[in-house]
């Protein structure tokens, strides 16, 4: 299954910040369109906790953070926005952040037989644009 979009309607940046602040529901932000994102299954969300606990386990004492699934992604500043299911990040100016990172090191997606194409290509497309 695609992801739905929001509605037909060009946002800014501004305007999809603002409606994320507000929603209670997570949205992909891709050049001005916004995607409301699926729910996840019970077994995706024990595989993203593994990962995440793993991970924090591994990197005790060490100047990065693990986000799971809630913490936004820039991909890039004012055209792509997204939340991957895990991210490392040891950037400093990502762990002074309240809501977004743009630095990962890491950055895993759990796939399901509705999100693996898209994850696969298009979203991994857009991951490798990511400086760090």
């Amino acid at each position: 299954m695609e992801q739905e979009k929001f509605t037909t309607k060009r946002y800014t940046v501004a305007e999809y910040m603002a409606l994320e602040m507000r929603s209670d529901f997570r949205h992909e932000f891709f050049e001005g369109e916004v995607f409301a994102m699926a729910g996840a299954s019970i077994r995706h969300n024990t595989l993203v906790l593994n990962c995440a606990v793993a991970l924090r386990n591994g990197l005790r004492g060490k100047p990065c953070r693990v986000f799971v699934e809630s913490v936004q992604l820039a991909v890039e500043q004012g055209r792509y926005y997204n939340y991957p299911d895990v991210a490392v990040t040891c950037a400093p100016a990502d762990l002074l952040a309240e809501r977004t990172i743009e630095s990962p090191v890491l950055l895993i997606e759990v796939l399901s037989k509705s999100t693996a194409n898209r994850d696969r290509s298009w979203k991994f497309n857009q991951y490798k644009q990511l400086p760090s």
